[in-house]
């Protein structure tokens, strides 16, 4: 595989609203590197050898670069060579 960039999540939150629009509000960014994340790899036919996902990590979310951790995203990746 060659190397890949970071997976990079904008997370926001979303208020529906009575009348108007709904209240959409940014909860921070998760930057997620291939080595740090759980994934697997399918073959070229699209498959894999057990067929399941693999087992999601946590990952942090900063509202600001340098800022405090303000959640965590829990996923795991399938990327198609």
């Amino acid at each position: 595989m060659d190397e890949l960039p970071p997976f990079v999540f904008d997370v926001y939150d979303v208020d529906s609203a009575l009348i108007g629009k709904d209240d959409l509000d940014f909860m921070g960014r998760c930057l997620v590197r291939v080595e740090d994340a759980s994934y697997i790899e399918l073959d070229e036919d699209g498959t894999n050898d057990n067929g399941k996902p693999p087992e999601p990590k946590w990952h942090p979310v900063y509202f600001k670069q340098g800022g405090p951790e303000s959640g965590k995203l829990l996923v795991s990746f399938v990327i198609a060579a």
